[in-house]
């Protein structure tokens, strides 16, 4: 499904379409962005201000996870600036400079018309330089940018593969692998309204990160095909780290729980790498196109349609689920 919701923009050939699926992407990774490092900051402060039982009985500490989060923040930060570094260094200009004739040179060696000669050599040397450095591989600041932005998507989906592998057959605070609290037979499935309601909510959070991840990739103005290894690979992520984290815990016997640090650790410090990605460099990446030609309401619009359009999609899908299910019946007791 991921894979699918990823060709969409790549088959678009409208300009105008794609500028407007380009600032919906924005909205939905800002505010996606702003609520992830703000949450886990406000969760830290709340939690040691205020004694929780559920928080103090884990093994993880609140401040821990904000300051996880923030490393994982640093370390992005770190990366992207030594990029720029480099490419300072390695700028295709320096190269071109270097082949292109010298002026000067040329007129105190030449005539007026070997001038004119020497001149057009030096276009088509130009031009020989500028085509050799694009097949090395040596790309502007925003195609080099993506590679960092992708590097921090495909992370944040095998961290959150290795987790949904690990806690596959472990219901929520029940240490045992696939069995009920109150008898020792094995987790009923999941029924068919349960399974439509999770892919609802896949849909409409999932789909609006990939449409987001896939118009920043064609912002950096990466080619058709390479955008569709990156999706496909953005796509795979999560089901083989899902695949293979649940066969080593089972092959190796252990036993899941939800509170586990080290999942908790590398589950934050990948948000906080897919904070950066999604407030920084994707920044980058889409002011490096230019302005938008759409008028500033057009592009508030979208932003805020990004922005909150998922999420409530996400609610009203959660609410009608309840409400299917008569969890939301005033004479319904749930017992917890």
């Amino acid at each position: 499904m991921v894979f699918g919701i990823g060709l969409i923009p790549l088959s678009i050939t409208s300009q105008s379409l794609l500028t407007s699926m380009t600032m919906f992407g924005t909205g939905r990774l800002i505010f996606s962005g702003i609520v992830t490092f703000l949450g886990s900051i406000v969760f830290g402060a709340v939690t040691s201000a205020f004694s929780v039982p559920e928080v103090s009985a884990s093994s993880f500490r609140p401040a821990a996870v904000a300051i996880t989060h923030v490393a994982g923040v640093l370390v992005m930060f770190i990366a992207e600036r030594r990029l720029s570094s480099r490419m300072l260094h390695t700028s295709p200009s320096c190269g071109l400079d270097s082949e292109t004739p010298s002026s000067p040179t040329i007129a105190t060696q030449h005539d007026t018309e070997l001038k004119e000669t020497e001149r057009t050599d030096g276009l088509v040397a130009q031009v020989l330089s500028a085509s050799r450095t694009a097949r090395l591989g040596v790309f502007g600041p925003h195609q080099r940018r993506v590679y960092l932005f992708i590097f921090a998507f495909v992370a944040v989906e095998i961290a959150d593969g290795i987790s949904a592998g690990y806690l596959a057959m472990a219901p929520p605070g029940n240490p045992h692998i696939g069995r009920d609290d109150q008898s020792d037979q094995p987790m009923p499935p999941l029924s068919s309204p349960k399974m439509l309601h999770y892919l609802i909510l896949s849909l409409f959070g999932k789909g609006a990160t990939t449409l987001a991840f896939v118009t920043t990739l064609l912002s950096a103005s990466l080619p058709i095909a390479e955008c569709k290894r990156h999706v496909l690979l953005y796509a795979a992520a999560r089901p083989l780290a899902t695949l293979l984290s649940y066969a080593v815990t089972v092959l190796s016997g252990i036993t899941p729980t939800n509170d586990r640090p080290y999942i908790v650790a590398m589950n934050c410090f990948m948000d906080g790498l897919l904070v950066y990605a999604e407030l920084v460099l994707r920044a980058l990446i889409i002011n490096s196109r230019g302005t938008s030609r759409s008028s500033l309401l057009t592009r508030v619009f979208l932003l805020a349609a990004g922005a909150f359009l998922p999420s409530t999609m996400l609610i009203l899908a959660f609410i009608g689920h309840m409400w299917y299910t008569g969890r939301l019946s005033s004479d319904t007791v749930e017992v917890v």
